[in-house]
């Protein structure tokens, strides 16, 4: 991973991950922290607000968040049409299935746009074997 700007608050160090200016109003940015298909994210501008969600959608595990359609405070993955909400990730159509996707936090300062150094989880469906 290259190195980024880094930034303390409260005790907290926060990774420089793009400029505001690369976020605009309703649209995405995906973020990939090392090799790790799982190690990414979706930053997502929306009412003025940034939100940070996992960028791969549980449904069928493809890394299309940051692709979403993004409308009423949700976003609508590209794929398969599963929505969740932007503040808290829940699925808003658990008749399409129970996952939520993985929500963190995000800090835009001074210009730039930092996220907490997140430690990724491997997904269960990652070892399983038929």
């Amino acid at each position: 991973m290259e190195s980024r700007k880094k930034i303390e608050v409260n005790g907290n160090y926060y990774i420089c991950v793009a400029t505001s200016d690369e976020i605009k109003e309703g649209r995405s940015k995906q973020v990939r922290f090392g090799e790790e298909y799982e190690s990414q994210v979706a930053i997502i501008r929306y009412n003025n607000k940034l939100y940070c969600l996992s960028n791969i959608c549980p449904h069928r595990h493809l890394d299309s968040i940051h692709r979403g359609i993004i409308a009423d405070g949700k976003v609508t993955c590209p794929e398969h049409g599963w929505t969740y909400e932007l503040s808290s990730g829940l699925n808003v159509e658990p008749h399409k299935g129970i996952k939520n996707l993985k929500v963190y936090e995000v800090i835009e300062f001074d210009g730039f746009i930092y996220l907490p150094e997140i430690q990724f989880e491997s997904p269960k469906w990652k070892f399983y074997e038929p």
